[in-house]
């Protein structure tokens, strides 16, 4: 997951060339180490300060910013971390057995949105965090199970839920 857009890069690597530039032509003695950390850590500041650290590049992830995600089959893994959003797997259909999925949620806040015609048992822990399922079940440190539908059905969705630090509620759409 790359949390670093190319502009970030590009403003890095000119300061940092800069850096060096001015400590030659003006022989000030530089630690270019230190000089590289203290201006990478100026830039993430910056970056998280104007906004531009957030990520949601790949649709599956979103970080240090806030977002929707609407799940597809192109994947299983859903994270949302420092950050918030909705994930809407209401969409998703078990095709031919049991399609696992799993939403990790870090230091952050989520809604999880499921439908209610898909057989489906969703597994939620937490660990110093909040889990809100429909049936009302919160878990503090623990985990809890939520079914909809038939659990034993041959084509169900299995959802796995861990919140770390963080809140997550768990929504039936309709």
């Amino acid at each position: 997951m790359n949390l670093f857009g190319t502009n970030f890069w590009i403003s890095f690597l000119i300061i940092a060339g800069i850096a060096m530039v001015v400590s030659y032509l003006f022989k000030i003695r530089l630690s270019m180490v230190r000089a590289l950390f203290g201006t990478f850590f100026i830039m993430v500041g910056l970056s998280i300060v104007i906004g531009g650290l957030g990520y949601t590049g790949d649709t599956y992830s979103i970080a240090f910013n806030s977002g929707d995600i609407v799940a597809s089959n192109d994947t299983n893994q859903y994270d949302v971390i420092f950050g918030s959003g909705t994930i809407d797997l209401s969409a998703i259909k078990p095709v031919d057995g049991v399609r696992h999925i799993k939403v990790d949620t870090i230091f952050g806040s989520s809604n999880v949105i499921v439908s209610p015609n898909t057989p489906a048992v969703i597994k939620g822990s937490s660990a110093f965090g909040s889990m809100n399922l429909p049936n009302s079940s919160n878990s503090f440190l623990g985990s809890r199970t939520y079914t909809i539908g038939d659990q034993n059905s041959p084509d169900r969705l299995e959802i796995e839920i861990d919140s770390i630090f963080s809140s997550v509620n768990v929504q039936v759409a309709g």
